[in-house]
């Protein structure tokens, strides 16, 4: 249970910290909302590294009622004040706990979870920067430059952890991670108001788990 509070300590006086030197240093909130969101992604990737994917569970349990009254009283503003209508904040802790459950796996977990992290992160800021050309699946608008980062990194995670953490080869770990890419990048594209917080991470560790077993 320590473990677990002092990691809850720890995400709560990031999202404090944020919320201070953004109002201070009148940070654009988008980029503060995507840092905590990359940030935190990344750094609850590898909790599986010092916790149990139980105590994992429990704490990303804790932060969905935070998260929910959070955005009823604008709690944290640099966290939900954006342009767009989303509740990708509340589906974050969702998420951690739904991987956490079906995928207790160290490679799964961090794929699903580095997915929604760097992958979708990045690809939201870059393509809001510099996505000019567009395209729609599903009544979702997407950047076509913002779904090829999206493609790139999630391919580039799925070499990394299938070679590092599996027994797949080098070969079929490439097949893989570019398949898994391929379907996540087309979900992603599909997606709106923060559903793909809640789907990558799932449908991702899904999708690798079954293709590293057929590729055994």
């Amino acid at each position: 249970m320590t473990k677990i509070i002092i990691t809850a300590l720890f995400y709560m006086a990031l999202f404090i910290g944020v919320e201070i030197l953004t109002k201070k240093l009148k940070i654009n909130k988008e980029l503060s909302r995507k840092f905590i969101h990359i940030f935190s992604g990344v750094t609850i990737a590898f909790l599986p590294l010092l916790m149990s994917f139980h105590q994992i569970a429990i704490l990303g349990g804790l932060f969905i009622p935070v998260m929910v009254l959070s955005k009823k009283r604008n709690i944290f503003s640099s966290i939900h004040h954006v342009k767009r209508q989303t509740y990708g904040e509340v589906y974050f802790p969702v998420a951690i706990v739904l991987t956490a459950i079906l995928f207790p796996q160290k490679y799964l977990f961090m794929y699903g979870i580095l997915i929604m992290a760097i992958s979708d992160g990045f690809a939201s800021v870059i393509g809001q920067k510099y996505g000019k050309k567009t395209y729609s699946i599903l009544g979702s608008k997407k950047s076509y430059i913002g779904s090829s980062v999206f493609l790139v990194s999630s391919f580039l995670i799925g070499i990394v952890l299938t070679i590092t953490l599996t027994s797949t080869s080098v070969l079929f770990s490439i097949i893989i991670s570019l398949v898994c890419a391929s379907i996540l990048t087309l979900l992603e594209g599909s997606l709106s108001l923060g559903l793909d917080n809640l789907f990558l991470p799932i449908i991702g560790a899904y999708f690798l788990e079954i293709f590293v077993k057929i590729s055994k």
